[in-house]
């Protein structure tokens, strides 16, 4: 990416840039700048922001933020199984609206307006 982003900016790049060497250069030459390894990955950041990183992801609730995706998710297959599809040859004019299940909406009718005020009712367009 390095070299990529060299190359659009009309640098000439003779042969590999390595990454170690780049690393290296960038942790002598910008001051308060840290290395930290994850995995095979070096992530480069400066003290303050390690600190509210870390502040952040302590703070955060991953664990309960997946069980609400989780029931959200499980209430939205259940009713999308529940919606029987009556095929018989033809579709009529409202055929797409009558495939939704109803708990959809309000769930894509939260994520596009970000506001639970903003949800659909049955028979509501979003």
């Amino acid at each position: 990416m390095y070299s990529n982003r060299l190359a659009q900016l009309g640098v000439e790049v003779s042969g590999r840039v390595h990454s170690t060497d780049l690393k290296e250069r960038l942790l002598a030459n910008v001051p308060g700048l840290q290395a930290h390894k994850k995995g095979r990955d070096i992530l480069l950041a400066f003290n303050d922001e390690v600190a509210t990183a870390l502040q952040q992801a302590c703070e955060r609730d991953f664990d309960n933020e997946a069980m609400t995706l989780f029931k959200a998710t499980r209430i939205i297959r259940r009713d999308m199984s529940d919606t029987k599809s009556k095929f018989n040859a033809t579709f009529n004019n409202s055929c797409q609206q009558e495939s939704d299940p109803e708990s959809l909406k309000p769930l894509i009718g939260m994520i596009l307006g970000g506001r639970g005020d903003q949800i659909s009712r049955p028979g509501q367009a979003i």
